[in-house]
């Protein structure tokens, strides 16, 4: 019983695959499924996307088609041609998107971590300027109490040094 219904959905498939009008119809949609589809597949909605990359990268799908492109060439060349075309440039387009995918992810994660290594730098800068401010701040009093010491001890070398000239004018008062 089986095997009848197996016959005659075989010579029913065969009758629709000979037949000229309906392989012309299949040719022109495949046409315009290489022309207009494809270039415009992975254009859509991420969703989208993603579920159309799901269905081609599906090894039963792809079996699927291979048989069908198989079963097809019996009958009509010019048919699974086509079809073999639409298949390639399909692989083509959605491997060159998981190829861009990609490479804007790893330029991504190169821009982030150029990023992050900038911010690393600037924060060990920032850092490094604290660590110099702080001593500094407590350099700064132990400064200010040397130039006022020295200030002091400049005075004290300017007055003496003043006493010491007048002394000397007084000494050589003589010379007058």
């Amino acid at each position: 019983m089986t095997f009848r219904l197996i016959s005659r959905l075989i010579k029913t498939s065969d009758n629709f695959i000979t037949n000229n009008i309906i392989n012309k119809t299949l040719s022109i949609i495949l046409m315009i499924y290489i022309i207009f589809i494809i270039p415009n597949m992975l254009n859509y909605s991420d969703r989208c996307t993603y579920n159309i990359i799901l269905m081609f990268n599906n090894c039963i799908f792809k079996l699927l088609i291979y048989l069908l492109i198989g079963y097809i060439a019996q009958s009509n060349i010019q048919l699974s041609i086509f079809m073999t075309i639409a298949l390639i440039i399909s692989f083509n387009a959605i491997i060159k998107y998981e190829f861009n995918q990609n490479l804007i992810n790893i330029l991504i994660k190169d821009q982030i971590n150029k990023k992050e290594l900038e911010i690393k730098k600037i924060n060990k800068e920032t850092s490094n300027k604290q660590i110099l401010k702080e001593p500094s701040k407590e350099s700064s009093k132990e400064q200010s109490i040397k130039e006022s010491s020295n200030k002091q001890s400049s005075k004290n070398l300017f007055n003496n040094f003043e006493t010491y000239n007048n002394d000397n004018i007084n000494n050589f008062s003589y010379l007058e």
